[in-house]
């Protein structure tokens, strides 16, 4: 199954979510897509407990009214949009809180990625849809591709139409190459021969102050993490590349939530490539906490590909 081939699309009907929808539909034009769903999220009507027959009663008729409106809104908005021809669009409108509802409904449907666009580049509007752009991430098991639209003098009809630079940033010591494989899959089916790749890993000191008040041990252990990183990098690039990428890689020392985003920035990426982390309790994943900043943070499009080794089944 092709990366994009089932494109999940999460929409809300405030102004800057149609102006991000603008973006997601142009993407659809670079990739290979045979069926896409608009998911929205009703607010859920929570009905009380105990027999209040009159009470109920009214609150799902108000349920009923809400779901049919909401419907007809969706429905709508997939008909004003010239769709690419041949592609199966759907809607379907879900109901509970956007940032769990969306991302079950969309693996239920069986989505291969889903497509969260937000409109606000910086300040506090920036941080919240980067929080909930965040949640949502968080909240699935299918890749997630957050596109950051508006205020940089590009388009948002055309914030993907230039791939450019890749950058994928690994935690060598976890499923890298899970990650690095999303990472390309989704580079080559934006129709390119090749595309430019960083494997970036970043050696951080761990918060150990005794460790960091012994300088000869900081740079000991520094320099082992970075040979220990390029030895793997080294592994993954004789692993992917070829024809399919110019990759390269490179290991850096720092906090890596600053040193990921510089990196960005330095290489002109159009799109940052991250891995999740999991927690086997947990019916859903977690988001390491650079994964995270680097959603709230970055101004070009974030692929998040779920990496936890209990997804292989």
């Amino acid at each position: 199954m092709g990366f994009f081939e089932h494109v999940a699309i999460a929409v809300d009907f405030s102004e800057p979510s149609q102006i991000a929808l603008r973006g997601c539909r142009q993407l659809l034009d670079e990739v290979a897509v045979q069926r896409v769903t608009l998911f929205h999220a009703l607010k859920q009507v929570v009905l009380p407990h105990g027999d209040v027959p009159k009470v109920r009663e009214r609150l799902e008729l108000m349920r009923a009214k809400m779901h049919k409106a909401a419907t007809e809104q969706l429905g709508q908005i997939c008909k004003d949009i010239a769709w690419p021809e041949g592609v199966d669009v759907r809607c379907e409108v879900v109901e509970g809180n956007p940032a769990r509802a969306v991302p079950i409904a969309a693996q239920e449907a069986g989505a291969t990625v889903l497509l969260i666009g937000t409109h606000s580049r910086k300040g506090l509007r920036r941080w919240l849809q980067g929080s909930v752009a965040e949640r949502v991430a968080e909240g699935t098991r299918i890749p997630v591709l957050v596109m950051p639209m508006g205020n940089d003098g590009v388009a948002p009809e055309a914030e993907l139409a230039d791939l450019g630079h890749v950058l994928v940033a690994v935690d060598v010591h976890r499923e890298a190459a899970k990650v690095v494989r999303g990472a390309l899959e989704a580079a080559v089916s934006f129709h390119r021969q090749k595309v430019d790749v960083t494997l970036l890993t970043v050696a951080e000191l761990p918060d150990f102050p005794t460790l960091q008040a012994d300088e000869d041990m900081v740079t000991g252990f520094l320099d082992a993490l970075s040979k220990d990183a390029e030895a793997q990098l080294e592994g993954l690039e004789a692993e992917f590349g070829g024809d399919v990428a110019n990759l390269r890689h490179e290991v850096r020392v720092g906090d890596p939530d600053e040193q990921i985003l510089n990196a960005a920035n330095e290489f002109k990426s159009r799109i940052v490539v991250l891995g999740t982390h999991g927690r086997d309790e947990a019916p859903l994943l977690q988001l390491g906490s650079t994964t995270a900043y680097v959603i709230r943070n970055a101004d070009v499009s974030v692929l998040v590909i779920p990496s936890h080794p209990d997804l292989d089944a």
